[in-house]
């Protein structure tokens, strides 16, 4: 299963929302940047995850639409957020 990390400080605003994706290998899969206009587009497209998302005021909203789409979306404090 993939794992993709989605972390904090660019979820907010106009701010682009960072996205970091590693294989099952651990190799670095994409790192790129969304605008929230683009996320639900975005992983509709991928194949089902795991998702971990750095806590912040609207992950709740995220981890919901993300869920939806039947990926698996865990949210956990920025301590515990590796940024690549």
């Amino acid at each position: 299963m993939r794992k993709m990390d989605c972390w904090r400080a660019k979820w907010m605003f106009s701010c682009p929302i960072k996205l970091y994706a590693v294989g099952d290998g651990g190799t670095v899969i994409t790192h790129r940047a969304l605008r929230r206009s683009q996320v639900v587009e975005f992983f509709s497209k991928l194949e089902l995850c795991l998702i971990g998302l750095d806590a912040c005021a609207s992950v709740h909203y995220w981890a919901n639409s993300i869920t939806q789409l039947g990926h698996k979306a865990r949210m956990m404090p920025a301590a515990y957020v590796k940024v690549g």
